[in-house]
């Protein structure tokens, strides 16, 4: 049984983010005080996920909502470390563009609670609330910069696809749960048709609907990754928000829903029609996703819209381990995001820090003969 010692990290945190707006009329240099309140705040989290690490010993713990075990911890841990130093590079954007200090910092460090929670999912109704709360407030910071057109555009089109695809995986759950019965994880990939009736509809009918609830989850996860076709968004998220809000929403919210993929979509002994249509599937996205991306991207003149397109490339490569339905494929798609994920965050904070004649980097040429 899961008890408040397992999310000490997530209530001290979210406790420290509203404690900040509560007092935003406070202090004379509000924006100063309010990075190293949220700065400490997020190291004392840290601590108290490592106290509850400590708590854990190494066994997996379930409740009907929720799962504690040790990937989990670990994408926690790498979900503060990326959301600290973003929140200590956050500043410089706070200053430049004379963005509201302590609504910044409250909406990163609500996301980050966001995505802590949703690492530790274990059961439908948890899930969609964690993905709210990690997607919601970053559809505020894209358009933080009300001044400029391209990020209320930006946020206009991350808030459209993002409801998109939330009804898309809602629609999905629906399905499951008229076959499960219940909403807990994972989605059963057995053969249906061979299952005696159900006294509400025949075992051929469960069978569709199981094949279209896991196939509408997929691709709401697709959505959230940035998966080609569904990627309509990533461009203009990626040339909308700032360098530092950017690298908050491509890297951190990848190592979550690769989590999330591997427990919904775990078959560990488990085969049949339904497995292998979900691994074609999902191949084939993989597939298409790294093809259109090294195409689009080799044709870009401009920074962001390089890198927008090169992480829909990336995403494909996730795509095609996560294909493979097995634990292996599951470790190397958390191994290859990790590492997709520092590096992306080091060239977004770079990119942030950079100026050219007085302007932030924009094109391709202002990166000439950087090394």
């Amino acid at each position: 049984m899961l008890t408040m010692q397992y999310f000490m990290a997530e209530l001290l945190l979210a406790s420290g983010a509203l404690g900040l707006l509560l007092c935003k009329r406070t202090g004379e240099n509000r924006a100063t005080l309010a990075k190293v309140w949220i700065s400490c705040c997020y190291i004392i989290a840290l601590c108290a996920l490592y106290w509850s690490y400590q708590y854990f010993n190494g066994m997996a713990v379930k409740d009907d909502l929720f799962i504690v075990d040790k990937l989990g911890f670990w994408v926690r841990w790498l979900v503060l470390g990326f959301g600290l130093i973003v929140v200590i590079f956050l500043d410089n954007a706070i200053e430049r563009y004379q963005l509201p200090a302590i609504e910044t910092y409250f909406l990163a460090a609500i996301q980050t609670v966001g995505m802590l929670v949703t690492a530790s999912c274990g059961h439908w109704i948890s899930l969609f609330v964690g993905l709210e709360l990690m997607y919601l407030p970053t559809y505020a910071m894209v358009g933080l910069r009300s001044n400029q057109k391209n990020a209320q555009e930006a946020a206009c089109k991350y808030v459209i696809m993002g409801a998109f695809s939330t009804g898309i995986l809602l629609y999905g759950i629906s399905l499951i749960y008229a076959t499960q019965g219940h909403l807990h994880f994972p989605i059963p990939l057995q053969d249906l048709t061979a299952v005696v009736d159900h006294q509400f509809m025949q075992a051929k009918t469960m069978a569709v609907f199981q094949l279209v609830g896991t196939i509408l989850i997929v691709v709401a996860l697709c959505f959230k990754m940035g998966i080609v076709p569904f990627h309509l968004w990533v461009r203009d998220v990626y040339a909308g928000g700032l360098y530092e809000i950017v690298a908050l929403i491509a890297t951190a919210p990848k190592l979550v829903l690769v989590l999330i993929w591997s427990r919904i979509l775990i078959v560990p002994n488990t085969g049949g029609p339904l497995v292998k249509t979900l691994a074609l599937i999902a191949m084939g996205l993989g597939l298409l996703s790294m093809v259109f991306g090294h195409i689009l991207a080799l044709v870009q003149e401009r920074v962001r819209g390089l890198l927008a397109y090169s992480s829909l490339a990336h995403m494909g490569f996730v795509l095609l381990a996560l294909s493979m339905m097995n634990q292996a494929g599951y470790e190397a798609a958390m191994l290859y995001t990790l590492g997709y994920a520092l590096s992306l965050l080091t060239l977004f904070l770079l990119f942030s820090g950079l100026r050219v004649n007085g302007r932030s980097i924009v094109l391709l040429e202002d990166i000439k003969s950087l090394a």
